[in-house]
């Protein structure tokens, strides 16, 4: 009744679901294969009792910058943010298509409910003395445009290459929202 405008962020930052943590870098978090669905189950009951009180059309950010806590999270080689340490990049590619299936499913979930899937991600170019390497061209594809295509466009790219795979049934997002 005071004309406020609530929006909702089910996950920001977090690439890491503590609850989630196995003791092994390459199934915990993301990557443990019980990802999807335990945060299917997390965004159904925010849902479920969200629903009750906030008008439709409200805005669930279903993931705000999620890729720049798993990059941090996966190739930050001091371990600073978890999972960290030097195996981590063997899980990150399994993590990330855990994330993007996780967030199909959340958008799913919100736009059911009545409300507006919207998504925050953070762009940028990606500097340092490789950014003309075939790998650094690849990360900044990952990085800026992966997860978008996909819950954009549909476009399933198991492979990071750049190719579509598959493509997914669906619009997953209403509203993409751009931090630089």
């Amino acid at each position: 009744e005071a004309g406020w405008q609530v929006e909702v962020t089910l996950l920001h930052h977090d690439s890491y679901p503590a609850s989630l943590h196995t003791g092994n870098v390459r199934d915990s978090g993301w990557a443990n294969p019980n990802a999807v669905s335990e945060f299917k189950n997390y965004v159904q009951s925010a849902v479920d009792r969200l629903g009750q009180i906030l008008p439709k059309e409200t805005r669930f950010f279903i993931a705000n910058e999620p890729i720049a806590a798993l990059f941090n999270g996966y190739l930050n080689p001091e371990g600073k943010w978890p999972p960290g340490g030097k195996n981590a990049p063997k899980s990150m590619a399994q993590a990330m298509v855990n994330l993007r299936d996780g967030l199909f499913e959340a958008g799913r979930i919100v736009k059911e409910a009545g409300f507006l899937p919207v998504i925050a991600q953070n762009i940028r170019p990606l500097s340092g003395k490789f950014t003309d390497s075939l790998p650094a061209k690849n990360l900044d594809d990952i990085w800026n445009w992966w997860l978008l295509s996909a819950l954009v466009h549909g476009c399933i790219d198991n492979n990071f290459d750049k190719v579509c795979e598959d493509e997914a049934e669906g619009h997953f997002v209403e509203e993409v929202g751009l931090t630089f």
